[in-house]
């Protein structure tokens, strides 16, 4: 491969890189907002984001019991 050749190939590959990188800059400007409007949901809910794994399993322990709780009003003969 001559020099001119190596050099238009090099070339082209940084100007690919420099695409992927305003993609890739792009993208996380994106995420960045989208977690920003989360984080502000989620405190509109009542709720600290440092807390929402405890919050999700306060609420699948109160789904569970509100469950259990139908059951038991569910006559026996209708459960068969």
């Amino acid at each position: 491969m001559s020099m001119t050749n190596e050099i238009n190939t090099l070339k082209k590959e940084l100007e690919k890189l420099r695409a992927d990188r305003y993609k890739a800059e792009a993208k996380m400007d994106s995420l960045k907002h989208q977690k920003e409007d989360l984080v502000s949901e989620i405190k509109k809910m009542g709720v600290d984001p440092e807390d929402l794994d405890k919050e999700i399993i306060k609420l699948e322990k109160e789904i569970n019991d509100l469950i259990e709780e139908v059951k038991e009003m569910i006559p026996n003969e209708l459960l068969k």
